[in-house]
C-alpha cells in the first residue's frame, strides 16, 4: 500500500531552491531546482518498489536517483524534466501506484537579459528605429533595421 497523506496537495513555483514532496502532491518549480519524492509504502511481504516517468522506468543514477525509504531525488531539474512520475509498490498480493506531476519552467539567461537591455539603450539612444520582435517556438529573434541583435533560445535548463 502507498501511503499519500494529502493526495493532490499542489506546491507553488519556487526559487531553485531544494523541493521535498510526498507523492501525490505536484509541483511547479524552477530549472536547477533539486526535487525530492517520498513513496511511503507498506505491506508484507514488503513491496518491490519502481519508478517511472510518463511510463518509462527509471535508471537510477546521473542527476536522477533512488534514495532511502524509497524516495526519488532529481537533482538540477531541465525542462524535459517535466512529467507524470509514479511510485508502484508490488508483492504477492497486489499493486498499487501513485502519481505526481512535476512541472518545470526555465528561466531567462543572463545573455539574453543583458542583450535586450544593450537593445533598449540602442534604441533609446537612436530614437526608435524599426524593430521587429519574433518568438518561434523555444527561441527569440530580435531584428532592428537589418541587423539581428539576438537569435537564441531565452531559456536555461
Amino acid at each position: 500500500m502507498i501511503e499519500v497523506p494529502e493526495p493532490g496537495r499542489d506546491i507553488p513555483f519556487g526559487d531553485g531552491s531544494v523541493v521535498t514532496m510526498s507523492i501525490g502532491d505536484n509541483v511547479t518549480a524552477a530549472s536547477n531546482t533539486n526535487i525530492t519524492i517520498s513513496c511511503p509504502v507498506s505491506g508484507v511481504p514488503t513491496p518491490v518498489v519502481t519508478w517511472t516517468k510518463d511510463g518509462v522506468p527509471i535508471i537510477d543514477g546521473g542527476r536522477i536517483n533512488f534514495s532511502e525509504n524509497n524516495t526519488l531525488v532529481m537533482e538540477h531539474v531541465e525542462l524535459d524534466d517535466s512529467a507524470k512520475y509514479t511510485c508502484s509498490a508490488q508483492n504477492s498480493f497486489g499493486k498499487d501506484e501513485a502519481s505526481s506531476i512535476v512541472r518545470i519552467i526555465g528561466l531567462y539567461t543572463e545573455h539574453l537579459f543583458k542583450s535586450l537591455c544593450s537593445l533598449f539603450l540602442k534604441l533609446f539612444l537612436e530614437g526608435s528605429p524599426h524593430l521587429i520582435m519574433e518568438r518561434k517556438s523555444e527561441s527569440i529573434q530580435v531584428t532592428l533595421g537589418n541587423d539581428v541583435l539576438i537569435d537564441e533560445d531565452p531559456f536555461i535548463s
